[in-house]
């Protein structure tokens, strides 16, 4: 069991290795580079509160990537119609065309692998990583 952790470690690090050669190449940190995923990924719905659950970092982190993002125009804070308490976080014009130079351009390379798998192994894929991240997420609760 030791190897297989170690094979999975080993390819966590390579995958880490890829998006973050990945973001240097387009002069945007890692950081960064997942804050702004995950505004595109909650489009409709992205909080800060939804960004530090997502990436684990503090309140204090996300809040200075979001100011740096404001002060650069990429994104909007607007007021939330289904909770008052958080502004939802949106991006403007300069934040899409960012979004299309760095992760659209990843995204398609993604969407180019995946088309090498069969629609089973990406089904297995899907469940194999949501209950691993969820078995390790109760586990690390213990700890």
């Amino acid at each position: 069991m030791e190897n297989k952790l170690k094979e999975i470690k080993i390819n966590w690090f390579k995958l880490t290795s890829i998006y973050n050669s990945f973001s240097n190449r387009h002069l945007v940190n890692f950081f960064s580079l997942r804050v702004l995923n995950i505004i595109v990924l909650f489009e409709n719905e992205c909080t800060q509160k939804k960004i530090v659950e997502m990436t684990g970092a503090c309140k204090q982190s996300i809040n200075n990537v979001i100011q740096d993002f404001i002060d650069k125009g990429y994104v909007a804070l607007i007021k939330n119609p289904k909770d008052k308490r958080y502004k939802l976080i949106k991006l403007t014009r300069s934040g899409k065309k960012l979004y299309d130079s760095t992760l659209g351009n990843i995204e398609k390379t993604e969407l180019k692998v995946l088309e090498e798998f069969t629609s089973e192994e990406l089904e297995a894929f899907i469940k194999f990583s949501k209950k691993y991240s969820g078995l390790l997420e109760k586990e690390a609760e213990r700890i």
